[in-house]
């Protein structure tokens, strides 16, 4: 095909960059000329055969080029033929394994799972554990200086481990207050996830663990929406609690990392109070609840089973300094003004709002004093 193009560009007197070379994936090779340069082809004696006329130009072949294209495109089509004859056998060949590669998947998946925690487990800085695994009934969860399986493999400096206990008619329902990055959700998912590795047979990275059997863990977590089905943040977070309402046991673990932010304050801190309540009084399930709603405290006067704890940190002058440890009772405060400080707000909008919060927490006292405001009214 060269050789007869250059022979071709010659003859009619232009040059390679004029007479185009083409290959077309209908058509195979083929000759292309500007219209203006169409002119020059009717001076020669070369017999040419006509493909078509566009815009782009005018297309032809040679009889030389017509009859080496049409070997082409026999060619390309008993090539394609042998190449899909090729596949169907590869797919046919490797169908065969189809069965066997399950029966291995069946074998090596549970012993990926097995080397992998058995990994964790030895690459552990700090020693993990052998779980004491307990009855059902014997209602006890209890984990001593439990750590967060994943976070502490890449922290620079040591994960500081906290302890748990729950107990049935005893302590059930945690509530954990403190401030935004304080450790919370991780003090709570580690948890959770501590229970699960014992219950599936792994060791644990705790000092020591008692934990009785449970038939689920359900959680509340995070802020998402569905807004293809309308479904907006907050309504997403009654769904899963309405979820966990109908469907968690006495013997079921609940994690719910805060509840009632998406709405307003009464109504936020009232749904949180009510939902609790029926967690602890109704359902008597092992629950861990974190709550920016200091609040929830009186709930350790109408509902059974409650242990307030909170995760301290340090104010200072120079700032906030997270201690990640839990300790018994309530956060004085949620520290949101601190947290945004360091986030790095303007020093104007950080002034102005602990003026407001100021003002805030001083009407309320005053309420709360005066008898206007009640916890009670705030729930009933």
């Amino acid at each position: 095909m060269k050789e007869d193009w250059e022979k071709t560009y010659t003859e009619v007197n232009m040059t390679d960059k004029t007479l185009k070379l083409e290959s077309d994936s209908r058509l195979g090779y083929l000759y292309r000329v500007t219209r203006k340069d169409e002119k020059l082809l009717r001076k020669t004696t070369l017999k040419l055969i006509t493909v078509d006329t566009k815009t782009s130009g005018y297309r032809f072949r040679t009889e030389e080029l017509d009859s080496l294209n049409e070997d082409y495109l026999r060619l390309t089509a008993k090539y394609t033929a042998a190449q899909e004859k090729v596949i169907v056998q590869l797919v046919e060949t490797a169908s065969t394994y189809a069965v066997p590669l399950k029966s291995f998947n069946k074998v090596l998946a549970p012993l990926d799972v097995i080397v992998g925690l058995a990994s964790a487990a030895f690459n552990s800085t700090v020693p993990y554990v052998r779980p004491t695994i307990l009855p059902q009934d014997n209602g006890i969860i209890e984990l001593v200086e439990c750590r967060h399986p994943y976070i502490e493999t890449f922290m620079e400096r040591n994960f500081i481990p906290n302890s748990v206990r729950f107990k049935q008619d005893e302590a059930t329902f945690h509530i954990v207050t403190g401030p935004n990055m304080g450790g919370k959700s991780t003090y709570i998912r580690q948890v959770a996830l501590n229970v699960v590795m014992a219950q599936i047979g792994s060791f644990v990275p705790c000092k020591s663990a008692r934990v009785s059997l449970i038939d689920g863990v359900y959680t509340r977590i995070g802020a998402g929406d569905s807004v293809e089905k309308g479904v907006s943040t907050f309504m997403m977070e009654m769904l899963e609690i309405q979820e966990i309402l109908k469907s968690a046991t006495k013997y079921s673990l609940i994690i719910i990392d805060e509840l009632g932010r998406g709405t307003s304050t009464y109504d936020g801190y009232g749904l949180a109070y009510a939902v609790s309540e029926s967690i602890a009084n109704d359902l008597g399930a092992y629950c861990m609840l974190t709550t920016h709603f200091n609040e929830l405290a009186e709930l350790k006067t109408s509902a059974k089973h409650v242990v307030l704890s909170h995760v301290a940190a340090l104010v200072t002058e120079d700032g906030i300094t997270f201690q990640y440890a839990v300790e018994p009772g309530v956060c004085s405060q949620s520290f949101g003004v601190n947290v945004a400080q360091m986030a790095g707000l303007p020093a104007h909008v950080i002034q102005d709002a602990k003026v407001i919060l100021g003002e805030l927490e001083n009407a309320h006292k005053l309420g709360m004093a005066a008898g206007t405001v009640s916890p009670d009214a705030m729930v009933h």
